[in-house]
């Protein structure tokens, strides 16, 4: 049962690894899910559709984001909660949660969840879609509500506004720039104004363009963070390296000594390590003796050599934990 379970998930996952995904997971830029958090990202969604994959696909990614959202803002908790600390927002939400999927699935997405338990986290969710057709735990949990000029659903965006019967027409009526706003503050809605802004398009080369020039200024930043703060525990990391070294190099060449010498003083004799067998004191000479003394005051420099280095991690080991 448990084989099967593990080929099942096996195959799930491989179509990530290969095929036309391949080339959103398996990517030679570094980049660290929490560092998206701390910058003004765009995550274009539509990519993973022209690199040939699939709404699951899409949505697979979206909550893979979401979930490390989900699990940064719990860490932190409500704990000294000072007003809105990140903001996310989600076009076209019927495509990702629509009204009918915790029906069906019987489980909530993580764009769900977010909007129901973590508002008092600091983490705001803006929800854009062209169709009121969203969960309803979402549209029960919106503080504001923006409806722009729409000919469709207008008795239930009424109630979402709180629009008398008499008003619904508004709906149809408002001019571009303009959209009925409702806040949980205010009693009533209102008509909002907004001038039009000019701008022009951007394009997919501007976009890589910016793109390539980010991934650059997060290796470098990462390169000068880690040789200005961590500058010294490096140095004291490589000292620590070469006295290893160097200490492993003594123990190998009196190893290597001593075998040379051993086998060129024993070389034409036989010996039997049996269970009774006893060496006999007359077969070491003068010469092993001085060379017996010669060992034990190189294993006993040794032995001072390993103690100072045992001190010396401790005294870095204290040092790096007083320093966090």
């Amino acid at each position: 049962m448990l084989s099967q379970t593990l080929i099942s998930i096996t195959n799930r996952i491989r179509r990530f690894s290969l095929g036309s995904l391949k080339a959103i997971f398996d990517t030679e830029h570094e980049l660290k899910v929490k560092d998206l958090f701390k910058r003004n990202i765009l995550v274009d969604l539509s990519s993973i559709i022209r690199l040939g994959g699939e709404k699951e696909d899409a949505l697979f990614f979206l909550n893979m984001v979401l979930k490390y959202l989900w699990d940064k803002n719990l860490t932190h908790g409500a704990y000294n909660f000072s007003g809105i600390k990140h903001i996310t927002i989600v076009e076209d939400t019927q495509y990702f949660a629509p009204k009918d999927l915790t029906r069906q699935n019987k489980l909530t997405t993580y764009l769900e969840d977010i909007a129901l338990l973590q508002r008092g986290t600091g983490e705001c969710l803006i929800s854009i879609a062209t169709r009121p057709d969203i969960s309803e735990e979402i549209l029960a949990n919106c503080g504001v509500l923006v409806c722009f000029k729409t000919h469709m659903q207008k008795e239930f965006l009424s109630k979402l506004l709180n629009l008398n019967e008499e008003n619904e027409y508004y709906l149809s009526i408002v001019e571009d720039g303009q959209c009925i706003v409702r806040v949980n503050s205010i009693k009533r809605p209102f008509l909002l104004s907004v001038p039009f802004i000019d701008r022009e398009w951007l394009e997919t080369s501007e976009i890589n363009r910016n793109n390539k020039k980010v991934l650059e200024n997060l290796e470098n930043f990462s390169e000068s963070n880690l040789k200005g703060k961590n500058k010294k525990y490096l140095q004291k990391f490589q000292r620590l390296t070469e006295k290893c070294a160097s200490f492993m190099n003594k123990i190998k060449l009196k190893l290597v000594n001593f075998m040379k010498i051993f086998r060129k003083k024993y070389k034409n004799k036989e010996w039997n390590f049996g269970s009774n067998s006893i060496l006999n004191e007359n077969t070491i000479n003068n010469e092993d003796i001085s060379e017996k003394d010669e060992i034990r005051s190189s294993s006993h420099n040794n032995d001072d050599d390993f103690n100072k280095l045992k001190k010396f991690i401790k005294e870095l080991y204290e040092k790096q934990q007083n320093s966090k």
